[in-house]
């Protein structure tokens, strides 16, 4: 069974236009008070800046979703986690597939939640294929 990969489309534009307003807004602070130049200026400067570097980064979370099929778990980092999850087979109760994203219940854990909600339809559709073939595959429960 292969990886699945999104890209984000246009949802990181989306996300670099945010960073490079943040920017702007942090240089037009700093020019318009130019002639007061006090460290509350620089604060503000400074934290404008910073978002906007910020959002301009994949410090602000993954750009793409991702699932990596492994021998005996999943390893999954979707578009704005700032970390990757592995899920075990073991661990895993069922697959809840809905309109608005997939529930995965596990033993012992808490539920995973996958928003689907800035996807498209052709996006979705791979989502759900892949986890209707991988539930296939493992005998999973699938609802």
């Amino acid at each position: 069974m292969e990886n699945l990969i999104i890209k984000p489309g246009n949802r990181l534009i989306g996300r670099k236009t945010i960073g490079i307003l943040w920017i702007l807004i942090g240089i037009i602070v700093l020019i318009s008070r130019k002639d007061a130049l006090t460290s509350r200026v620089w604060i503000e400067f400074g934290t404008f800046l910073l978002i906007g570097i910020v959002s301009l980064t994949p410090l602000s979370g993954s750009e793409k979703s991702k699932i990596e099929v492994c021998d005996d778990c999943l390893k999954i980092i979707w578009t704005n986690w700032y970390r990757m999850v592995t899920v075990k087979d073991s661990e895993i109760e069922s697959i809840l597939l809905a309109e608005k994203g997939v529930l995965i219940r596990r033993k012992n854990k808490m539920d995973l939640k996958i928003q689907l909600y800035l996807m498209n339809k052709d996006q979705k559709k791979m989502v759900f294929d892949f986890f209707t073939e991988y539930a296939r595959l493992k005998n999973l429960t699938r609802e």
